[in-house]
């Protein structure tokens, strides 16, 4: 999360006309990570059901492997 807001703020460092000047600085942060994060609100909407479905998947092999389950999911848990 705060690298894409650095992200964000070094992409929008540029200043602002002076109608909107209003807005720049670190009055402008608040204003662009709301609108960026509203956009991956809704496109992980869209995108975490197949994660979510692969994190099920990955459950069903483990608990129906037996001991090779319970290795696999060792290696999954500690890294």
């Amino acid at each position: 999360m705060v690298l894409l807001l650095a992200w964000v703020l070094l992409i929008y460092k540029n200043e602002l006309p002076q109608v909107l000047s209003f807005f720049g600085g670190t009055r402008f942060v608040p204003i662009v990570c709301s609108v960026t994060y509203l956009i991956i609100g809704i496109l992980m909407f869209y995108i975490w059901p197949t994660i979510q479905n692969g994190i099920y998947a990955v459950g069903e092999l483990v608990r129906n492997s037996g001991y090779a389950g319970t290795f696999l999911y060792g290696l999954i848990k500690e890294p």
